[in-house]
């Protein structure tokens, strides 16, 4: 029996979600949601708007997770 292993891109796309949500975490602790920009938490987690909107379709979304 074969093990499967996770792909890098399964793996990048793994780190990024949960770079996303801890950075997410942390600037809605300290700035509150309304004071919290998807911008922000883009450049926090280092990756572009972009990406978050392929992992969340919107800060609510996000705030959830």
């Amino acid at each position: 029996m074969a093990i499967l292993e996770k792909s890098r891109r399964a793996e990048n796309a793994e780190a990024t979600r949960e770079a996303l949500v801890d950075e997410a975490a942390k600037l809605f602790v300290r700035q509150g949601f309304n004071g919290t920009s998807l911008d922000d938490i883009a450049a926090k987690a280092r990756v572009t708007k972009g990406a978050l909107y392929l992992h969340f379709k919107n800060k609510a979304d996000l705030y959830a997770a």
